[in-house]
């Protein structure tokens, strides 16, 4: 086991967070957040509406990013921090300044927060669900409305 005080890092000197990682991570677990409700207060439910709508308005990109450690650009399929930020605050911090292996510096560097995006992703597909059951409703009804015309036409009662 390993403790400290304060921050960690692993292949990088100026740790970001209380576990900051430079490089990839494998794992043979799952991550786990606590979720009981017996810990939480406040507890209201979301407007999946509000979730979809939010996240159409959220343009996804493919680009290249460059590696804060290592100065590659890596390709990467996401978000862009400061436009997230317009459309859901929450999902992103500010880390502060850092400086590039390229020597470039960054003031008050960006962070999407993946799992809050991911959370609005599941309010969103909540959303369409229902969104679709009605459809499929719709669809039925329209079904025998029109069985019913076509009865009607061939004098069927």
């Amino acid at each position: 086991s390993v403790v400290a005080h304060g921050r960690v890092g692993i292949n990088t000197e100026q740790p970001a967070e209380a576990l900051s990682v430079a490089g990839n991570i494998q794992m043979s677990g799952v991550l786990l957040k606590p979720s009981d409700r017996r810990i939480k207060r406040s507890i209201t439910p979301v407007d999946t509406n509000e979730s979809l709508r939010t996240l159409r308005r959220v343009q996804l990109y493919d680009y290249e990013r460059e590696d804060l450690h290592t100065g590659e650009h890596v390709p990467e399929r996401g978000v862009l921090a400061q436009e997230l930020e317009k459309e859901l605050p929450g999902a992103v911090h500010t880390q502060g300044d850092v400086t590039l292996p390229s020597g470039r510096r960054v003031e008050q560097l960006k962070v999407v927060d993946e799992r809050a995006l991911l959370m609005e992703t599941v309010g969103a597909a909540q959303q369409l669900d229902d969104e679709v059951a009605a459809l499929g409703a719709d669809v039925s009804e329209i079904g025998s409305r029109v069985t019913a015309i076509e009865s009607g036409l061939r004098g069927e009662a």
